[in-house]
C-alpha cells in the first residue's frame, strides 16, 4: 500500500526550487546591466565605454593613442575599455609596420602603459 506525499517534505523542497529559479532569473539582467558588467568585463562598444569613460573621470581615448603612440610603432586595430579589480584600464591592440601583432594595458587614471603577454 502507498502511502501519501509527507506535506513537510513538500514544503521544505517548494521553497528551494523558487530560490533557485529566483536566483537563475536574475542572473541574465546582471549580465546586461552595464554597472554589473563594468565589476569585471570589457566594453568594446564605444557608445557603452564613452559614458563609462566620461562619468568615472577616465583619461579619453584621445590622450590613450597619444601615449600608444609615444610607446610603440604601428597602427591601432582595436581599444577597448576593462574593468578589473575596481581599476579602468584600456587595452589596445597594435599592428606594427612588420606585421607583427601585439597588446598593451593603458592605466585609464594615469597613462601608464603596460605591454601585455601574447
Amino acid at each position: 500500500m502507498r502511502h501519501p506525499p509527507n506535506p513537510t517534505r513538500v514544503r521544505l523542497r517548494t521553497p528551494r526550487v523558487l530560490t533557485v529559479a529566483l536566483l537563475l532569473s536574475t542572473v541574465p539582467s546582471q549580465l546586461s546591466h552595464p554597472a554589473a558588467a563594468a565589476q569585471s568585463a570589457c566594453y568594446a562598444d564605444w557608445s557603452e565605454a564613452g559614458p563609462v569613460a566620461r562619468n568615472e573621470g577616465l583619461l579619453p581615448v584621445s590622450d590613450v593613442l597619444r601615449q600608444v603612440a609615444d610607446h610603440t610603432e604601428g597602427k591601432v586595430v582595436s581599444i577597448k575599455l576593462c574593468r578589473r579589480d575596481n581599476r579602468y584600464a584600456y587595452e589596445v591592440t597594435i599592428a606594427a609596420p612588420d606585421g607583427r601583432v601585439s597588446r598593451v594595458r593603458v592605466d585609464a587614471d594615469n597613462g601608464g602603459v603596460t605591454p601585455l603577454a601574447r
